[in-house]
């Protein structure tokens, strides 16, 4: 990418930053979709008059997913942080908080379940790529520690990362094969 667009970077973080950051400094999880226009609520609705592609009912508008905990998302933010570094450059001061907020409640949740990014209905489950987006999340943050003005938090960050690693070999894989285990509790 070079150095092309670094507005488009920055104004993309500036407004997830003004979406979300308030919400999960208050404990709530982070939003994991939005409307195009940026609505922040995406209520869903069936349309009971339509039967949708080969009579597959129900047919809906909105996403009920967006009220969803998807642990994963923690991951792709950081990751998305550390491809456009070079973007990036100088982060505003919320941006930077924001984004050291991010890893932190990666190491915080990483163990809880979650929807996982096949945004199941029902009750919340443990999915190995949602322990992993975590790990991932850590890893971005110890990367861009320098950037985010946060070298304080890196042993921290460090520790919560090898712990999730080591959960994922110990209980991720199975031993036999050395595959993911689909019935693992991590």
């Amino acid at each position: 990418m070079g150095g092309r667009l670094p507005d488009e970077a920055h104004r993309f973080f500036a407004w997830l930053t003004g979406a979300v950051a308030a919400e999960l400094r208050e404990g709530a999880d982070l939003q994991i979709m939005f409307g195009v226009g940026g609505e922040l609520d995406l209520p869903e609705r069936v349309l009971p008059h339509l039967a949708g592609w080969r009579d597959s009912r129900p047919v809906r508008v909105g996403n009920a997913a967006f009220q969803q905990r998807q642990l994963d998302v923690y991951g792709e933010l950081l990751t998305a942080a550390h491809r456009l570094r070079d973007q990036l450059g100088a982060l505003d001061p919320a941006t930077g908080r924001f984004l050291v907020e991010v890893a932190d409640a990666a190491a915080a949740r990483w163990s809880q379940a979650d929807q996982g990014i096949w945004e199941l209905r029902g009750p919340p489950r443990h999915f190995l790529y949602s322990k992993l987006m975590c790990w991932a999340a850590l890893d971005r943050a110890i990367k861009l520690a320098d950037v985010l003005g946060a070298a304080d938090r890196v042993a921290g960050w460090a520790a919560t990362r090898d712990q999730i690693r080591a959960a994922i070999l110990q209980r991720g894989l199975e031993p036999t094969r050395r595959g993911v285990h689909p019935g693992v509790r991590l």
